[in-house]
Parts: structure tokens; C-alpha cells; sequence
């Protein structure tokens, strides 16, 4: 609890961040991705959540109920979902940043601090809009519609809160770039599916940029509907927040209404290869929950193994890409939640 109290606090989170009750999980399988290039979103005038960039940016939903935690008009930004940009009109791309984040496996990143770490990162800092936040997590999608591909992959804050840039880089001696997952979009109802690829996502611990979680996803993908105008996925819980709790979301109320999900797994050799330098010790050790019961004790600390083989079992068979049998294949953890996500640039 002690390390990761300093991982916490290396991420500057405000107190009361809490996760929703939102269920439901993505398919899984299908062909692997190649890594691509992101794009930006498009600028115009949506009339519904405009973006900053457009007019409707201080409209926010034309016309659509207000509730006493709806943004006032100081809030620069679509009050449908706080998207700070406006993808409404774009024909060929779009571009998206999750906003919101509920992760429902595995277990040890729903228990103790883990919440708060990582809703208060996935949250913008928009304070004019509720949004208290650190927003240093950027988890990305573009939607390629002509490819038709969801490019996703992670990216540094921006100084302007807007602009975004896939990182593409080497962090950690690992080369982190944007994948490609071939989509099926019905431009109609704004639903989306696609198949299944791996990335390696940086989730970063400051507004520089300057020291990242790395999540090496395998078998990565996605499932949900964006709004008409494409700026929004699920939206802003306006309706559910409350003026007692100064707008803040709760353990028991989301800032956002989710409305798609991600599925994925991560290995426990690809884990405890990655080294989470403030916490020394691997991605394998802080899943596994106890490191006393399950680190080798070096510095950093990684995965005790028997025999070549890691100790600890997790929930998810690679090999199959199904759950763990519990007497053959246990080699991974399933990554999967629930996400809301807002039009940027």
C-alpha cells in the first residue's frame, strides 16, 4: 500500500475519485494490428456538444436538459461529454481521448488506491467544467472511417489540453507506437466493432511526459457507439452528480455515463518486463497485489518463479484466449472496463 501510495501521489490526484457500476466487456480474438500513425479531428460548427474550436462549443447539446452539475457557459467546451474539440462533419477521421475509464479486470487494479489513480489521471483538468482531474493517462482513438480502422496507442499531455500526438518513441528500451484495428462502422448508429491487435500503451505519470506505465495489450479491442455529431462516447453524468458533493464523482456515482467497452489480456512475462521505476518493481509484482508473497525481493523487485515459471497465477489463459482452467493455463490477466471518451484534436 506504500508504494503505491507514492505512485498516487506522483500523479498529483485530487481526493474522491471513485468507480461507477457500469458492467459489460468486449469481444475478444481476431487478427493482429500493425502500427500506424494518429490524426486529428476535425474543426466545424456541430450544433450539438460543439468543440472550442467551432462554433456550438459553448452551446453544449442544443437545447438538451440542464441539470444543477450541468458546466456553466465559463465551461469552454460541449457540455454533452466536455468535448474540447468538434468532430461534427468529418468524413474520413476523427479523433478521441477517453475521458473516463472503468476497469473491471483484473481484480487488483479495482482494489485500495487504484481507483483513484486511475480515474484521476483518465479525468481532464478542466476545473471551469466539473473536471478536476489530472489528465496526464491519455488513451486515444481515431476513427478511420474510410479504412475503415480504429488507430489507438497513447500520447503525452499537451500544454494546450487539445491538441494531442500519438506518442512514437522508445520508452524503457521498448518501441511504443499506435496500432491499427481493422473496424466495422455503421456510420448510421455510430456503433462500432473491431478485431483484435496489440499495443503497447504509456499511460504517463506527469504533465511532462517525462516517466510512463507501460500496458503491453495483446489481443486489444473495442466495442461501443459514438453520438451523432462524433463527439462524444457515452457522456458527462450531469444528471447524477450532485451540488452536495461539489460535482466530484464518488465511489458510487461516475463524472461520466460510459458507452463502450475494451477487452484485452496482458501476460505475465510481458508484465514483469516492465518495470515501474517509482515503485521498483515489475508490472507482474504490482498485479499480483502482495509483493511479499509473490517478488523475488531483488531491486527492482520482479515475479518469483519455480523452475523458470511465475509463481503467480493469473486469471486468463493466452493460449486460448479465455479464462484460466485453473490446473493448465494461467499465464495472464484479462484487461477489460468500460470507457467514456470526448472529441479532441
Amino acid at each position: 500500500m506504500r508504494l503505491l501510495s507514492l505512485l498516487v501521489a506522483v500523479v498529483s490526484l485530487t481526493p474522491c475519485f471513485g468507480c461507477g457500476d457500469d458492467t459489460g466487456t468486449g469481444a475478444s480474438g481476431g487478427a493482429g494490428g500493425t502500427p500506424s500513425t494518429g490524426g486529428a479531428g476535425a474543426n466545424g460548427g456541430g450544433p450539438e456538444g460543439g468543440g472550442a474550436q467551432g462554433g456550438g462549443a459553448e452551446g453544449g447539446g442544443g437545447g438538451a436538459e440542464v441539470f444543477p452539475c450541468t458546466p456553466t457557459d465559463q465551461c469552454m467546451a460541449g457540455k454533452e461529454c466536455i468535448n474540447v474539440a468538434d468532430n461534427s462533419g468529418a468524413q474520413d477521421s476523427f479523433l478521441m481521448r477517453m475521458s473516463w475509464v472503468e476497469i473491471e479486470n483484473p481484480s487488483t487494479f479495482n482494489e485500495g488506491l487504484f481507483p483513484q489513480l486511475f480515474q484521476g489521471s483518465f479525468l481532464p483538468s478542466l476545473p471551469t467544467c466539473n473536471l478536476l482531474g489530472s489528465g496526464t493517462f491519455n488513451w486515444l482513438l481515431r476513427f478511420a472511417l474510410e479504412t475503415p480502422a480504429i488507430v489507438t496507442g497513447g500520447a503525452p499531455q499537451p500544454a494546450n489540453g487539445i491538441n494531442y500526438v500519438f506518442t512514437q518513441a522508445t520508452i524503457d528500451n521498448f518501441p511504443v507506437v499506435p496500432a491499427e484495428l481493422p473496424a466495422v462502422f455503421d456510420t448510421a448508429t455510430g456503433s462500432f466493432d473491431t478485431l483484435a491487435g496489440e499495443v503497447l500503451l504509456p499511460l504517463y505519470l506527469d504533465a511532462q511526459g517525462s516517466s510512463a506505465l507501460l500496458l503491453p495489450l495483446r489481443e486489444l479491442r473495442f466495442e461501443g457507439t459514438y453520438s451523432p455529431d462524433q463527439n462524444c462516447i457515452g457522456h458527462y453524468n450531469a444528471e447524477g452528480l450532485s451540488p452536495d458533493d461539489e460535482c466530484k464523482p464518488t465511489a458510487t456515482t461516475p463524472a461520466f455515463v460510459t458507452g463502450a467497452s475494451f477487452d484485452s489480456y496482458i501476460t505475465l512475462e510481458d508484465a514483469d518486463q516492465i518495470i515501474v521505476a517509482q515503485l521498483q518493481q515489475s508490472l507482474c509484482v504490482l498485479i499480483s497485489g502482495d509483493a511479499t508473497a509473490y517478488g523475488d525481493g531483488g531491486n527492482p523487485a520482479k515475479c518469483r518463479r519455480t523452475d523458470g515459471v511465475i509463481d503467480y497465477e493469473g486469471d486468463w489463459c493466452s493460449a486460448t484466449n479465455e479464462p484460466a482452467d485453473g490446473t493448465t493455463c494461467s499465464d495472464a490477466v484479462r484487461f477489460n472496463g468500460r470507457f467514456a471518451a470526448s472529441a479532441v484534436e
